[in-house]
């Protein structure tokens, strides 16, 4: 009965997306990833993330207010010796995640500050999507190549390259590049309204990224499904 249920709302989605850990949900609900293979690969997949920095030696930092090119140009002030201050979300216009090397992100923090512009760490245990976490982008390697996954029903649009991908082995390797590079929220938005999408349906509690969508284009319909009554209420 819940398998044909599935079947049925597929019918009317053209795409499916995820945002960071959300693109193994949406690859569950694209069936390309069984259920049960993604909460296997999660769970190594924060541990070797968590594990790959020590603790206290990354940050992260939320931007408020600057398009990527103008906060490109404050990040070409940190200081070589500081460390790594690279891009790890590109969300939206109001706001653009860095993470890296705290005493980087320490430093733009500061750089930000004397422009005025506006920017907030986040209470995080270890700097996701750059550099830093080449160890457990090797780690995470070998638990996706032994994973099985297979090409999806309704295509996805992945993180690391903000494009269409319909086979398993393209989906496997976006996983795993997705570990050191950031997340191009605002890109992928904005690929599936140019491919024609024009309603999107955020699935989970909360309304994160229907916030976000107000940022990237507010003419967009949007929907949010967290309950079984939300979803009754869900018309596409």
């Amino acid at each position: 009965m819940k398998e044909e249920f599935n079947i049925e709302i597929k019918k009317d989605l053209k795409y499916f997306a995820g945002h960071s850990l959300g693109e193994y949900s949406a690859l569950v609900a694209s069936g390309s990833l069984n259920f049960s293979d993604a909460l296997i690969l999660l769970h190594e997949r924060g541990k070797s993330m968590q594990e790959a920095v020590p603790e206290g030696k990354g940050s992260m930092l939320a931007v408020m207010g600057l398009k990527l090119p103008e906060l490109n140009k404050y990040i070409s002030e940190v200081k070589k010796e500081k460390g790594v201050c690279e891009v790890a979300n590109d969300n939206s216009y109001s706001q653009i995640i860095l993470s890296g090397d705290k005493s980087a992100i320490d430093e733009i923090s500061t750089i930000l500050k004397n422009n005025k512009k506006k920017s907030i760490f986040l209470p995080v245990s270890a700097p996701f999507h750059c550099s830093l976490m080449a160890p457990a982008e090797e780690r995470l390697a070998l638990d996706l190549n032994a994973a099985s996954f297979v090409n999806p029903i309704v295509p996805l649009i992945n993180n690391v390259a903000a494009e269409v991908v319909q086979t398993a082995t393209a989906i496997r390797d976006g996983l795993r590049r997705q570990v050191c590079n950031p997340v191009r929220w605002e890109e992928s938005i904005r690929h599936l309204i140019l491919l024609g999408v024009d309603h999107f349906v955020e699935v989970g509690p909360g309304r994160v990224l229907t916030g976000l969508m107000r940022s990237i284009d507010r003419l967009q319909n949007t929907s949010n499904v967290e309950d079984v009554k939300s979803l009754e209420k869900l018309t596409l």
